[in-house]
Order: C-alpha cells, then structure tokens, then sequence
C-alpha cells in the first residue's frame, strides 16, 4: 500500500459508510465498485507507543461523529477488505507516535488557540455563576453549596498563574526558556483580543511574578518587541485611578467578554459595604437597587456565546489518515446552515481546517494534563538547582 492522503468535506453526522463511498470515488475514479461497504472498509490504527503493540480496529459502517472518535495517536485507514498486509511500517508508526506528543509542548501549540480554549474553559464556569453566588458570597453564607460555581471561577487564578510559572521555571535551558516566556507573552495578547481580560492578567501575574523575573538569563533572551508587548500590556494593571486604564478598556468592549473578576469583587464589597442596610429604621432598598444593577451588568459579559463558531469553518475535525492500497486523510467542514447548503471547499483548504482542527485537540490535551506547581519553596529549588 502506499501513503497518499485526501482530505474530505463531511459533517459531524456523515457515516463511515459515506466515507468509503466517497473514498473510493477519490482514489479509483476509473474503476467502477457497485457495493464499496462490501468491498472496503474504514481502519482505525492506533500506535500509544513506540515499543507497545499497534491495534487495528475496523469500523463499523453505521457510526458517525468520526473526528470524536479518533485520538492524536490513531489514524483512519481506508483499505480493501481482502487485504491482510500490515498498514503501518515502523518508520510511519514512529512518526504518529512522535506527532501524537506534540501537545507536551506549550511551544508545539499555537498562541491564539490555547487563549481561545482557555476562554472556553473559563467562560463555562463564569457564565454558569447564578446571581444569587454573588449575594451569598457578600453574606458570607457559610452553605459552600450556595455559591459552587463562584468558588469554581476563583480558583482559576492560581491555576492560571501557576502554570505559566511552573512551565517556565522547569525548563533548565534559558534559551528555551526565553521561548517559552515570549510564547506566553503572545497568549497573554491572544487573551486580550479575545476580550479574555481574565485569563489576561493571570497570565501575566505569573510572568511578573518573582521567581521568572529573577531568570535574567532568560529574559535577555527574549525580542525588545515581545516585552514592549508585555509592558503595554501590564500597563492595564495599574491600580493608579481605581485601574481607570483596564476600566476604560473594559467598558469599550462588547459582550461576551470574561472580565477581570477582583475587580468584579471589589465593586461589589464597596457598593455592599460602603452603604447601610438599614436606613432610619427602613430598609434601604437603594442599596439593593445598586446591587442588582452591578450584578446584571456583570452577567450581561456572558449573554451571548463565548467564542461563536465562524460561519464558513468550525473548530470540529474528523482527523484521517487513510489510506487503500492509497490513503484517504479527511478533514471535517462544519457550517452552521445544514449540510445540503455547503460549499465544496479546496484541498489546501480543507489542510487548513483539518491542521486547525487537529491543533485544537493537542490544546484540550495539555491543558486538561497541565503541570501545576504552587509551592513557590519548591519552584526556588528548581531554579537554585537548574
């Protein structure tokens, strides 16, 4: 068999049955094969290790939604059912087991898709926050169960901050280092456009933090261009005027957006604290009016979707490597009208969805197997030791 690959056009619901048809439409345009189900199949091989054994799966025709199924260490073959030859050679079997890890790298994934899955993340536990979380917290309700996704969100920070510092202090080789800290630079920026204003400054807390200011070495090693980046955008920390510079920022963007949240927090102290409950014996209802009003106004950033698919592309991928006796490598296009209403797209472009796509799945890996370490005694051995 060779190592010819194509990408296909398919949407979440198009079956293997579909994919085979069209398969051998792709690589035997000449020939004619009445039932193609009967004749091919589609293989799932998947290669976890460079000594462990390889497994083949054969798929069954009725199943869908094929970019979930697959794994950054399988691939999806398309062979003749009387086939019986080994599909992957040992050069090939290394080189998807060394793809497959590439997501062990924060340098191996792009900027602008860690900040968009970020975003997603963080986004899910901000926009599930009920306004009564808020109350409860003012209230210092002793119920933890009164404000679960609250806690949830503040959380985040450390976990944020941390894992910048622990990626970059772990790293013994300055140069790679300072790679690494310019690569944060650029997703600390990637959040911003995002409107991520969250993710933002924790990422650049752990960047300003003491032990990855200390590396000096490092630091000299990064472009004047990445940190004049840094520098503008720490600039939006400054707490002079009541941080009237992110505040203005802030106010300029439009829902949806993920805001800065102590400063959520401190807004909401002051207006709970800085004014009495009661008022001449009555009820301040003014004070609950403000409340409300700086409530709804913070639930407004989430009242639309975070990170809308776009119209022509979206972030699924059927991810296929395939091949016969010739290899079918598909990629999957989804709109958000139906099926029917697609446009057929260029190969180039379907490697463009296909890589995108693939890359999106390398960043929900190592984000939800990140390396975190908070015990900053322990990170200043690292770095004494390195």
């Amino acid at each position: 068999p060779d190592h010819t690959h194509k990408y296909l056009d398919v949407t979440p619901t198009t079956s293997v049955a579909e994919v085979i048809s069209r398969g051998v439409k792709e690589f035997y345009p000449d020939r004619f094969v009445a039932s193609p189900s009967d004749e091919f199949c589609v293989c799932m091989v998947t290669v976890q290790s460079r000594s462990g054994p390889i497994r083949n799966s054969v798929l069954p025709g009725h199943l869908t939604d094929l970019a979930n199924v697959i794994g950054l260490e399988s691939r999806y073959y398309l062979k003749e059912r009387a086939y019986h030859g080994t599909l992957v050679q040992d050069e090939e079997a290394e080189r998807i087991v060394k793809e497959s890890r590439q997501w062990e790298s924060i340098l191996n994934l792009k900027p602008m898709q860690v900040a968009e899955e970020l975003t997603r993340m963080d986004s899910e536990v901000f926009c599930n926050i009920d306004p009564s979380e808020f109350i409860a917290d003012l209230w210092k309700d002793p119920n933890v169960t009164s404000r679960l996704h609250l806690n949830e969100f503040e959380t985040i920070p450390n976990d944020e901050m941390y894992w910048a510092i622990t990626i970059i202090v772990t790293e013994t080789n300055s140069a790679i280092r300072a790679k690494i800290i310019k690569h944060f630079i650029k997703i600390a920026k990637c959040c911003k456009v995002l409107k991520n204003y969250n993710t933002m400054f924790h990422i650049l807390s752990g960047l300003n933090h003491g032990l990855v200011q200390r590396l000096r070495n490092s630091w000299e090693k990064v472009p004047h261009k990445h940190k004049k980046t840094m520098e503008d955008l720490t600039s939006y920390m400054n707490p002079f005027h009541n941080m009237s510079k992110y505040r203005e920022l802030q106010r300029s963007a439009k829902p949806p957006l993920i805001p800065f949240f102590p400063i959520v927090k401190k807004d909401l102290t002051f207006l709970y604290d800085g004014n009495d409950s009661v008022v001449d014996g009555l009820i301040n209802f003014e004070k609950l009016r403000m409340l409300s009003r700086q409530i709804r106004i913070v639930k407004s950033y989430c009242s639309q979707t975070i990170l809308p698919a776009p119209t022509e592309v979206d972030l699924s991928q059927l991810g296929v490597f395939n091949r016969t006796i010739s290899s079918l490598h598909g990629s999957l296009r989804w709109k958000q009208r139906s099926p029917a209403h697609m446009m057929s797209l260029t190969e180039s472009a379907l490697k463009r969805v296909y890589n995108h796509n693939r890359m999106a799945k390398m960043v929900r890996k190592h984000l939800s197997r990140k390396y975190v370490l908070q015990d900053e005694n322990y990170l200043e051995q690292i770095i004494n030791f390195s």
